[in-house]
């Protein structure tokens, strides 16, 4: 089972390894979300797996650059895997190198044959980790040979703090485990009297662990505008750890030339450059981005790949695909379509100053998604006053609003239409820059005013991108504090009501709370807006699907009806960005066709291949296929009966959203769910949650007479989160009561989780067997399906094929009895803590309350 009602944008990889992660997060997630902890995805990666069961030919993690693209890790006992020997076959074999870092890779080994440790300052898009993948390769080809550095006299190891941070839960087992690994490592290197050289990615992480003269680090620290914006410098934290270590030799990483990135790119361009599946870059287009990238501001390679994957989108949403090709290319031209057709997606490319004038806009309130929530206290807040000719009067537009909105909800989007709507020049800078010293904050206000003076309205905006980045972080006293301060003193400056010009400060946050304290102290931002919440809101999610598809072809016009609001059921959680994409997908799918009316298995397949890919043809046994089927089949079974038994919409589980048996990417098939109309948990939704997930393992279990397979172990990892979040947390267990500290009520707690999991699995397994011989016949349908099509459909279309069953040999009176027993079992685990066991004594009273009800009905007839 899958969740799709979170997507992602397009360019981004997926990682199906998160389910501890989403486990992790779901309950601190909750209270911000204020919905129900089990509900909650993951918000850092949308379109994640909440149940993963089945994979077909699995891919590897991303590759690093750094790394082998097969890694084996180290046991736990021995090294952190945030630790990659550099020098081991795979590594070697697989580390990418890069011809201009080869000279700095010479420094460093003459620096270790002096003893000296190494800080390698590199420039923005500098990539110092190829620096590593050099060194380990020259080493080993017996290039230091003549400084005594060889294979047999040192050991190459690279320190990764993204794996550590991913590794461990809190910066003391970060630390533990830094310091168990050099331990580690300081007794193998006196054992085999060796020199380990460790490159360090982040060396704040690791220093000053190591003082062992048998140890020496080239760490990696990045450089930083001064506040002149003119001299390029270490950040303070940086400084620190070099005046504490005199044997740190400070080395500059020298920036790398377009030719030689060309050529790198075009080698390399498969692990570097992320795109999507059916699409390749050209040399000719690597060119071009290069080229395209003299003047914007970083070093190469980094700056030309950034731009390749920003200019991916665009390309996408311009370039149809012909019919019957297997891929299309990435070329000059669609570089050129897509920047002309999308110019302030890269302003910044085409300019050279650190911030960009937008004189017009051209787009407008109504461009933007979901308005209709905002749009009012728009008008009635900022819009309004801007017209207003009285500035004696109170109509006065705020010097400083906040956006607030998660990422890819369109913060920039509706901030230009703000603009747009009023006729108003608006310039934009990011806070990344502000920080860094290249803009000054009076500076950045007097051109605003300035472009407001020339403007008609007499009014600019200010429009500050990813403004969380100078949050005030009271344990800290650094640089962000000198130019925050700047920035709020020059806004709180702006006087609207007596200036002869309006400036408007738009800011972008993704949580306001993390600038309150500050907002307060300085007075501004005292106007906030949210961004069309498409991901709650499904009037909101409509309205932004029928701005994206108003230029497309629909069969008529009940069909685009139809097709949005399935649509817009099934992306609850998706942002205008991530809706944005699918539809563009979608649009592309269907112009492969001759048909080009969009349809709404477009949509689905869109939803899937964003998600897992395009089919792909299986290797696995036939066994195991079918066996995908009868397990999915077995999720779906039991949620469309539990939903169809709920009375009212806050007992209903996740809906099904739709269901593949087609396998994609590393999934053999899925079952997609969304929570529907019921955004809450109760005693007996939560119950339904937990029988459908284990709806796969007593299919299988049909299936294998009696045994099943490692395939429902994440099916069955969820179901006791959902089992300990109700007891724990929700106060769902009678044992437990309303005291949810699970260390005050361990005891109590764990009786009503095995309460919960025992009646989840006994309903499950009662609902598989009744409906056995329809997994039997729907799945061997499916099965003979794999691969011609067809095996992709709508909950309604999988509730009609339910139905057609259901409705032969007697079988909806029969299954009157089994709607009985679950709500017996339900009823007596809610009010009395009782689960029975007893099928014998379940059936009895079962048949005694249907009479009961019967006679009942009969008598009030």
């Amino acid at each position: 089972m899958i969740n799709l009602s979170n997507v992602v944008s397009l360019p981004v990889k997926q990682d199906y390894n998160v389910k501890n992660k989403q486990e992790k997060n779901n309950l601190a997630d909750s209270s911000k979300n204020k919905i129900s902890p089990t509900l909650v995805s993951p918000n850092v990666e949308h379109l994640k797996a909440n149940y993963l069961t089945f994979g077909v030919n699995k891919k590897p993690a991303d590759v690093k650059i750094f790394e082998p693209k097969n890694k084996v890790e180290p046991p736990a006992e021995e090294l952190s895997p945030s630790f990659s020997n550099m020098l081991s076959e795979e590594a070697l074999s697989d580390a990418i190198k890069f011809e201009p870092y080869k000279k700095t890779a010479d420094f460093i080994a003459q620096n270790c044959f002096k003893g000296d440790n190494t800080m390698l300052a590199y420039e923005e898009g500098a990539m110092p980790e190829l620096v590593a993948n050099n060194f380990a390769s020259m080493l080993d080809k017996g290039k230091f040979k003549k400084l005594g550095l060889t294979r047999e006299t040192a050991d190459v190891h690279f320190f990764s703090t993204e794996d550590l941070m991913a590794e461990c839960q809190n910066p003391e087992e970060m630390q533990q485990k830094v310091g168990e690994s050099m331990k580690i490592l300081a007794e193998k290197a006196a054992e085999s009297d060796k020199l380990n050289l460790i490159f360090i990615s982040d060396p704040t992480i690791i220093y000053p662990r190591i003082n062992s003269p048998q140890f020496k680090t080239i760490a990696f620290a990045p450089l930083q505008p001064d506040a002149s914006g003119h001299n390029m410098m270490l950040p303070e934290r940086i400084q620190k750890i070099i005046g504490m270590d005199p044997s740190v030799s400070l080395l500059d990483l020298p920036p790398a030339g377009a030719p030689e990135t060309k050529s790198f790119l075009k080698a390399n361009k498969d692990v570097l450059i992320d795109l999507p599946d059916g699409l390749i870059v050209s040399d000719k287009a690597i060119d071009k981005a290069v080229n395209m990238t003299k003047e914007k501001y970083g070093s190469y390679p980094g700056k030309a790949i950034d731009f390749l994957v920003d200019v991916v989108p665009a390309v996408l949403m311009k370039k149809r695909v012909k019919n019957n090709s297997q891929y299309a290319v990435l070329t000059p031209k669609n570089i050129d379509k897509a920047v002309a057709a999308y110019p302030t997606q890269f302003e910044e490319s085409a300019q050279s100053g650190p911030y960009n004038l937008i004189l017009d806009t051209k787009i407008k309130l109504k461009d933007v998604g979901g308005i209709e929530q905002t749009e009012d206290f728009l008008r009635e807040s900022i819009i309004n006053k801007i017209s207003t000719p009285n500035k004696k009067s109170n109509d006065v537009p705020p010097s400083s609003v906040l956006i607030e909105g998660v990422s890819g909800s369109g913060k920039s989007f509706l901030a230009k239409a703000i603009a747009g709507e009023v006729n108003s020049p608006i310039v934009i800078a990011p806070a990344m820059k502000i920080l860094g010293g290249q803009i000054h904050p009076k500076e950045l206000i007097d051109f605003t005013k300035t472009a407001a003076r020339d403007s008609d309205n007499k009014t600019a905006f200010l429009y500050i991108n990813d403004f969380d980045i100078l949050a005030a972080d009271p344990k800290s006293k650094s640089e962000i504090d000198i130019y925050r301060t700047e920035l709020f003193d020059e806004i709180k400056k702006i006087d609207n009501k007596n200036s002869d010009v309006n400036v408007i400060v738009l800011a972008s946050s993704q949580d306001s709370k993390v600038h309150q304290e500050e907002f307060s102290k300085k007075g501004v931002f005292e106007t906030q807006i949210q961004t069309p919440d498409n991901g709650e809101s499904f009037a909101s999610r409509i309205s932004t699907i029928k701005l994206f598809t108003k230029d497309l072809e629909f069969k008529n016009e009940k069909s685009k009806k139809e097709i949005i609001e399935e649509t817009a059921k099934i992306t609850g959680g998706a942002t205008g960005a991530d809706l944005k994409t699918i539809i563009h997908k979608a649009s592309a799918i269907a112009d492969r066709r001759k048909d080009k009316n969009l349809a709404i298995n477009d949509i689905y397949e869109s939803l899937i291949e964003l998600q897992a890919g395009p089919v792909i043809k299986s290797e696995d046994p036939v066994w195991k296929k079918e066996l995908v089927i009868k397990h999915e089949t077995g999720h779906a079974v039991v949620a469309q009966t539990l939903f169809n038994m709920a009375k009212e919409d806050w007992q209903k589980p996740n809906e099904i959203h739709l269901i593949t048996f087609d396998p994609r990417g590393d999934m053999g098939g899925f079952v997609s769910f969304g929570p529907g109309k019921n955004g809450m948990l109760s005693f007996n939704s939560l119950i339904d949650q937990m029988a459908i997930s284990y709806g796969g393992l007593h299919s299988e279990k049909q299936m294998f007479k009696g045994d099943f397979t490692s395939g429902p172990s994440e099916d069955l990892k969820q179901a006791t989160h959902l089992a300990k979040v109700g007891a724990g947390l929700l106060a769902k267990g009678k044992n437990t009561g309303f005291v949810t500290d699970p260390v005050m009520m361990a005891s109590e707690n764990k009786e009503d989780v095995k309460l919960f999991v025992n009646v989840g699995s006994k309903i499950s397994e009662m609902i598989i067997d009744f409906h056995k011989g329809f997994i039997n016949e729907y799945g061997e349908e499916c099965f003979n399906k794999l691969g011609k099509g067809g095996n992709t459909m709508s909950a309604k279309v999988f509730k009609g094929r339910l139905d057609t069953w259901l409705d032969k040999d007697d079988r909806r009176e029969k299954l009157k009895l089994l709607e009985t027993k679950v709500e017996i079992l339900k009823d007596e685990a809610r009010l009395h803590s009782e689960f029975i066991d007893d099928d014998k004594f379940l059936t009895e009273l079962a048949e005694d309350k249907m009479k009961t009800d019967a006679a009942s009905s009969s008598k009030k007839a």
